[in-house]
């Protein structure tokens, strides 16, 4: 279905960061990532994932509520927006799959040990 494959090309953004991210729930409909290092309280922070809903397909990314970060997102991503970290798609954008790319790649790029805590930060 078209929800199942923008899922997969949604889920693909993190699976290209895989030498720096757990998969903690990967199987389909539902993607959850968490880091590899631990930045948070001594453990690993989750990040974010990709999960199905009947009409539409989240993209959680918690690291866009940085402030530098999320001066990044064009307007029409900004509409996409839903919650401090939340994407919502009904279709596919090649052109907002490849904005969330790098905006990923910036968000794990900034991410060091024992600078951030964004416990609870979510859609």
């Amino acid at each position: 279905t078209e929800r199942s494959e923008l899922f997969e090309k949604l889920s693909h953004i993190f699976r290209r960061h895989a030498n720096v991210l757990n998969f903690i729930r990967d199987e389909p409909g539902a993607l959850y990532v968490e880091s590899k290092t631990t930045l948070s309280r001594g453990k690993p922070l989750w990040l974010g994932g990709v999960t199905t809903h009947k009409s539409y397909v989240s993209f959680h990314f918690i690291p866009v509520v940085n402030p530098k970060l999320a001066k990044t997102l064009s307007p029409d991503l900004k509409k996409r927006k839903a919650g401090k970290s939340c994407f919502n798609f009904a279709a596919y954008d090649a052109e907002l799959t490849a904005e969330l790319d790098r905006i990923v790649a910036a968000g794990l790029k900034s991410l060091k040990p024992g600078e951030l805590d964004l416990t609870g930060m979510s859609c």
